[in-house]
Order: structure tokens, then C-alpha cells, then sequence
């Protein structure tokens, strides 16, 4: 995960974060789980006596990223073509107007000429929309970049290798009991709960939001057919 700000603070809170891998043909499972961050497996950031994962404080223009602390095989060995399923869920809550966060899978945890502000954290002016980035990210972004084409300063996006989102919308939740979309704001400071899912068989990513108190909801908010394997 990534962040940048003008001035944010942000904690990934209440955090119940698992990720699985596996492969259809030869099953193979890596799964993590955390209830608070208490282990130092992260680098850039802080972890608050609560257990919290504090990405930032209040100072202007500052990016944070956390690292799980081993690497996890997203490919078949035995066929380069088939890339593995995964899903994460997490919670998190943006304190005050910034830029946002990402969700990232990245090949490599060197993020040292990557850009805060509009570029997240993530890329910087030379390397933004490059085919050997090899990164795949979910955007939680407060602040309307004209020159990514965002649609409004309040929105999600699936990115790869670059800022220019492949698919997004605003921030929102589809209400299994009113039936309807409810809006979102991502740095309301309320607590917000996300599942992002990819099926390798299906080639399809799915990502979900809904406030802490509410269950997963039955539709996603994004839903984009798309080949990792080249990522």
C-alpha cells in the first residue's frame, strides 16, 4: 500500500488483512492474516500502540508505504500464461483532504524516486505509464488529477503500470438491503472496509467498498476483465 498527501494523516485500522494465492491446476495457498500491526515487517511508517498502521502524519506533501515482509508467487511455475488468484480485504481511514492511497502489487519494494501528491506515492514525470513497471494498483483518490483524465476528487480506480485508471468510479457501495448505490467519502475519517478479488481462471478483478458496520456488499463497485499475467 501507498499513500501521499498535501497534509493527511492516515491509519490503516482495524485490520484484518489476507491475501490468498493459489494455483487451480496445483493448489498452492499463501495467507496472512493481521488483527493490528504490532510486528515490524513494514518500512516507512509507524505503528501506533493501538496496532494501527499510521502512513503519514500531518506534514505537507509526505508518502508512506508498507510492505508485507516476504514475497508471494503470483504466477504458475508450470504455465507463464496463467496468473494466480488472490484476494485482500482491509480497512482504512483518511484523516484529512490529501491525495489518497493505493493498493499495490509491485515485483520490487524500491519506491525511492517515486512522486507524492498526484502520482501517489507510486511512479514519478519519467517512469508514469511504463509497460516495465509491473504494477498493479487500486486507487482511493481524494483529489481530481486532470492530467490522469480522474473523474472527480472522490473516486476509485484500477491502475496499471501507470495513473491513467483502465477503470473507475466514484466512491460508492451497493446497499444489499435498500438495493441502491450509496455514495462514499474516502477522507471522511470514518472507518471504510475494502475486498479487492481476482479470479485467474475468470481473468476478472473485482473491487468492493462499504462502511466498517456494513457487510460485503453483492455487487462490486468495479468489476474489469483483465490478463495479469504480463504484470
Amino acid at each position: 500500500m501507498a499513500i501521499t498527501n498535501k497534509s493527511i494523516t492516515l491509519s490503516i485500522i482495524i485490520t484484518q488483512l489476507c491475501l490468498v494465492s493459489c494455483v487451480s491446476s496445483q493448489q498452492q495457498e499463501t495467507e496472512f492474516r493481521h488483527h493490528g500491526f504490532f510486528r515490524s515487517q513494514y518500512t516507512q511508517v509507524r505503528i501506533l500502540p493501538s496496532g494501527f498502521l499510521e502512513l503519514t502524519n500531518s506534514s505537507r506533501r509526505q508518502l508512506g508505504q508498507a510492505f508485507h515482509g516476504f514475497p508471494i508467487p503470483f504466477n504458475n511455475p508450470n504455465n507463464s500464461s496463467n496468473s494466480l488468484s488472490f484476494s485482500t480485504s482491509f480497512v482504512f481511514s483518511i484523516n484529512a483532504p490529501g491525495h489518497g492511497l493505493t493498493f499495490m502489487i509491485s515485483p520490487s519494494m524500491d519506491f525511492t524516486r517515486a512522486m507524492p501528491s498526484q502520482f501517489l506515492g507510486l511512479f514519478n514525470t519519467s517512469n508514469n505509464g511504463n509497460s516495465t513497471n509491473r504494477i498493479l494498483a487500486v486507487e482511493f483518490d481524494t483529489v481530481k488529477s486532470n492530467e490522469f483524465l480522474d473523474l472527480d476528487g472522490n473516486h476509485v480506480g484500477i491502475d496499471v503500470n501507470g495513473l491513467v485508471s483502465v477503470e473507475s468510479a466514484p466512491a460508492a457501495f451497493l446497499s444489499n438491503r435498500q438495493n441502491k448505490n450509496i455514495s462514499l467519502k474516502l477522507s471522511s475519517e470514518d472507518p471504510i472496509r475494502d475486498w479487492i478479488e481476482y479470479s485467474g481462471e475468470d481473468m476478472l478483478l473485482n473491487v468492493t467498498l462499504a462502511p466498517l458496520d456494513i457487510a460485503n456488499p453483492k455487487f462490486p463497485l468495479l468489476s474489469r476483465k483483465m490478463n495479469l499475467s504480463n504484470i
